[in-house]
């Protein structure tokens, strides 16, 4: 999900206070899209409060784009989890593996099995699966339990201070792989690009907007905007395993 360019007026407009919950949590997320970091441990304060769906939908997802190993550690950054209507549990559960962190994993656990049966489920199992590639092992009728122990085989041999995606240390690359390669094959075809989450993560990570998304009817066009983009995005000096926000280090 793409939250915008930074605003113009991020800084002490955005520092001003305010009555609203709403309007603080936007100014939270203008400040974090800058690296002011600093303003991170509001956010999950503020999903505790009043306010409309939306706003707090947005929250949640950049909840999960900035949250820190730390973050999860303490529990109470995540009391927002009990309260969340199902369409907010929705939201969590497809951008939960943007989190990158390991921790977050029995939390996913205990809201699938919260959830059994609905839709949300399925969200949580999705962002297991993209963290830890488990249907590949075990298909996707595997039981929680038999996902669980799995798991727990898994982040045995994890670094405790990295962050990882599909299993290895996240890093842009392999995704910059995927979408090129997706990207040529559309063209070909003439489809649209039919691909949510790669450019998502890349816009968030880089803080430059991808130039398709998954509606895009791929041209020749869009594949050369597609491998400049790329091009752009590999100068970049990126650290294996470290999660990003907007182009600034997280943590």
């Amino acid at each position: 999900m793409w939250f915008g360019a930074p605003s113009a007026t991020t800084g002490s407009a955005a520092r001003g206070s305010t009555s609203a919950p709403a309007d603080a949590l936007r100014g939270v997320v203008e400040r974090l899209k800058v690296g002011d970091f600093s303003a991170s441990p509001e956010l999950p304060k503020l999903l505790l409060m009043p306010m409309d769906e939306e706003t707090r939908r947005l929250g949640i997802r950049v909840f999960t784009a900035v949250a820190t190993h730390e973050d999860i550690r303490d529990s109470r950054r995540l009391d927002f989890l009990a309260s969340m209507s199902e369409l907010e549990a929705l939201t969590f559960g497809g951008g939960a593996d943007e989190i990158l962190s390991y921790e977050i994993l029995p939390y996913l656990f205990a809201l699938a099995e919260e959830w059994a049966g609905t839709e949300v489920e399925e969200f949580m199992r999705g962002s297991i699966d993209r963290m830890v590639d488990y249907e590949s092992r075990l298909g996707e009728g595997a039981s929680l339990d038999q996902i669980s122990e799995l798991v727990r085989s898994i982040v045995l041999d994890w670094d405790h201070s990295t962050y990882y995606l599909r299993g290895a240390p996240a890093h842009p690359a392999p995704l910059c792989k995927e979408l090129s390669i997706r990207a040529a094959s559309a063209t070909i075809t003439g489809e649209r690009l039919n691909m949510y989450k790669i450019p998502a993560l890349l816009s968030v990570w880089s803080g430059v907007l991808c130039p398709v998304d998954d509606e895009t009817m791929m041209t020749q066009d869009h594949l050369g905007e597609v491998l400049q983009y790329i091009k752009a995005l590999a100068e970049r000096d990126w650290v294996a395993g470290a999660k990003y926000f907007y182009g600034h280090r997280v943590g």
